[in-house]
């Protein structure tokens, strides 16, 4: 059974996720490992297909919300209302 990611976990991975948005935008690469690996890091999560898995939801509550997406990390038909109210409040 899969883990709950916390208000944390969202915070750092939504970091990565913004700070890979910006290098893109700067026209500057933005790897999919490289953003895998920082959160992995970051969040101390050891499994890549969880992490995976969130970066999809989170590609996916952006999407919902008009915010932009990276392609590495196609949106799931699904995401937690938590991270969605998350990344709201903001």
């Amino acid at each position: 059974m899969a883990e709950i990611w916390s208000k944390g976990e969202y915070r750092l991975t939504n970091a990565v996720y913004e700070a890979a948005v910006a290098r893109r935008k700067e026209g500057r690469p933005a790897p999919r490992h490289d953003i895998v690996a920082r959160c992995k890091r970051d969040t101390g999560r050891r499994a890549e297909g969880s992490v995976l898995a969130q970066l999809g939801a989170l590609s996916a509550a952006r999407k919902a919300l008009g915010m932009e997406v990276l392609p590495e990390f196609p949106p799931l038909a699904h995401y937690p209302r938590k991270l969605f109210a998350y990344l709201q409040a903001r």
